[in-house]
C-alpha cells in the first residue's frame, strides 16, 4: 500500500482557507484523512447562509489532477464555451497553487444515480438512462478547438500492448467490486484498436475521465457531472 502523504502543514492551511472564505464545513476534515482521501471534499454554508461546495487536494500525488478539474470548470462555467455542455456545477472561486490548489463551487442540491455502474435512483431507468447518455453526447460537443487543454492533456492509448492496459484498470477493478465481471475490458480495447483509424481523424473531445454513476447527480429532474479531476 502507497504512504498517504499529506501536503506539508494541509491541517493549518484548510483551517485558514476556511476562515478567510468565512465558511462553515458541514463535513470534518479529520473524516477525509481517516479515510485516506485525495481531497477534502465537502458541503460548507458561507456568510450570506448559502450551501457551497469546497474542494481541497490533501495528498502530495494529487494537485495536478485537482488543477486540471479546476481549468476545466472555470472553462465550463463559461456560458458561450457550448450550447450542448454537459450540466456541471459553477465555478466560483479558486487557487491553482501548485502546493495548495482548492476552489469553491455551486453546490448541487440532489443524490448520485448509483454507485459506480448499478443504478439505483427509485423510478423508472428508461427515464434516467437517456439523460446519463445524453451527457454522454455532449461531452462530444467540447472539442480541442473549444477547449485548448483538452489537446494538452491527450494520451496515445493506441500504444498500449492489452497486458500494459490491463495493468492500467487493475486499481480500478479493485474499486469496482463486484461490478468487475461485468466489465469487458477485452472487448473494449480490441473495439478501439479495430476502430482506431476513424478515431483518429475526428477531433479531439474531452474525457470526463471516471464517468460513473456515482458521479452524476440527479437534481432537478435533470443530471450533473462531477468530479473531473480525472478529466483528459
Amino acid at each position: 500500500m502507497k504512504a498517504y502523504q499529506l501536503l506539508p502543514r494541509v491541517r493549518n492551511r484548510i483551517a485558514k482557507l476556511i476562515k478567510d472564505l468565512q465558511l462553515e464545513p458541514l463535513i470534518p476534515l479529520e473524516k477525509f484523512i481517516t479515510n485516506r482521501k485525495a481531497f477534502y471534499a465537502a458541503p460548507c454554508i458561507d456568510k450570506s447562509n448559502k450551501k457551497i461546495f469546497l474542494k481541497v487536494s490533501l495528498q502530495r500525488n494529487f494537485p495536478l489532477n485537482l488543477i486540471r478539474e479546476i481549468k476545466i470548470t472555470k472553462l465550463l462555467s463559461r456560458e458561450n464555451i457550448s450550447q450542448r455542455k454537459p450540466l456541471t456545477a459553477k465555478y466560483i472561486k479558486g487557487s491553482t497553487n501548485l502546493d495548495f490548489p482548492w476552489y469553491l463551487r455551486e453546490y448541487i442540491e440532489g443524490h448520485t444515480v448509483g454507485d459506480f455502474y448499478e443504478l439505483s435512483v427509485e423510478g423508472s431507468k428508461r427515464k434516467y438512462i437517456p439523460l446519463i447518455i445524453d451527457n454522454i453526447y455532449r461531452l462530444q460537443t467540447l472539442t480541442d478547438k473549444l477547449l485548448p487543454i483538452v489537446r494538452h492533456q491527450v494520451r496515445d492509448f493506441w500504444k498500449q500492448r492489452y497486458e500494459y492496459f490491463l495493468r492500467t484498470v487493475k486499481n480500478f477493478q479493485k474499486d469496482i467490486g463486484d461490478s468487475r465481471g461485468k466489465i469487458a475490458f477485452e472487448a473494449i480495447y480490441k473495439f478501439y484498436q479495430d476502430c482506431k483509424k476513424y478515431f483518429r481523424s475526428s477531433n479531439y473531445v474531452l474525457a470526463h475521465g471516471d464517468f460513473t454513476l456515482a458521479n452524476n447527480i440527479l437534481s432537478r429532474g435533470q443530471i450533473y457531472l462531477t468530479d473531473w479531476d480525472g478529466c483528459i
